[in-house]
């Protein structure tokens, strides 16, 4: 099978869909945006085990417990936004086997006198969920390769963006971080792809992760709408490290 038949990703149009369900009044208050739930899906179709969608969805629509359950306002809709998500995960995944080479996460950006900024944040925070709904399989390789992590850390943990505070990235420092973060995401697929392989080879199986205890978060969390650590003056969803 060749990239030409590969599920697309999605366009512009359909994140500014995803992301207009995701912030509509009335519905939960922790949702992921369309960048966030990109990064989360990367990391959940890379990771060393399977996750239940159960398990895997429950967190789109409630980051902090996975408890809330999103607002539909017909049979419709719910099929429109599903059918969204699921084709990203299609099509993630799909890359990520098929064509590694071409993967790039989807970021938004924003665009100032200097260029473009990558806007990275959301899409790190993503990706460190999908780590934390499996956290003790991830644990040896982000203890045993950290170099892979540095940038989702970053940008995606509450320690990260403290730590953000006080080291003030430039633009250039940003973008730099920006620029490696699909090829670390490339080279973390392709070491569970191994292991995944390599333990089928031998007959064993990993059971898949299903419904777990709520995440537990420790300190204040940074709201979306709160000043980016990074100093810019920006809001946090709007920045993450652009100076």
């Amino acid at each position: 099978m060749n990239a030409t038949t590969l599920t697309p990703f999605w366009t512009q149009q359909e994140i500014d869909r995803l992301d207009e369900f995701l912030t509509r009044e009335g519905g939960p208050q922790n949702t992921m945006d369309a960048a966030m739930i990109d990064g989360y899906i990367c990391a959940l179709v890379s990771g060393p085990r399977l996750i239940a969608p159960s398990e895997a969805l429950r967190w789109i629509w409630d980051t902090e417990k996975g408890q809330d359950e999103p607002v539909f306002e017909s049979t419709e809709e719910a099929q429109d936004i599903m059918g969204l998500i699921m084709r990203q995960w299609q099509a993630v995944s799909g890359i990520l086997m098929q064509a590694p080479d071409v993967y790039e996460p989807q970021f938004y950006e924003r665009v100032t006198e200097g260029g473009t900024i990558s806007i990275i944040g959301e899409w790190c925070m993503g990706y460190y969920k999908g780590i934390d709904v499996d956290m003790q399989s991830w644990t040896p390789l982000l203890v045993s390769k950290p170099e892979l992590f540095s940038g989702i850390l970053q940008y995606g943990t509450q320690e990260g963006l403290e730590a953000l505070k006080r080291k003030q990235f430039s633009a250039q420092e940003h973008e730099a971080i920006a620029e490696t973060l699909g090829d670390k995401a490339r080279a973390i697929h392709a070491h569970f792809l191994a292991t995944r392989s390599a333990a089928a080879a031998s007959g064993r199986f990993s059971s898949p992760v299903v419904r777990r205890e709520s995440i537990r978060r420790e300190g204040p969390k940074i709201g979306r709408n709160d000043p980016c650590p990074c100093g810019s003056g920006q809001k946090y969803k709007k920045c993450h490290g652009s100076d």
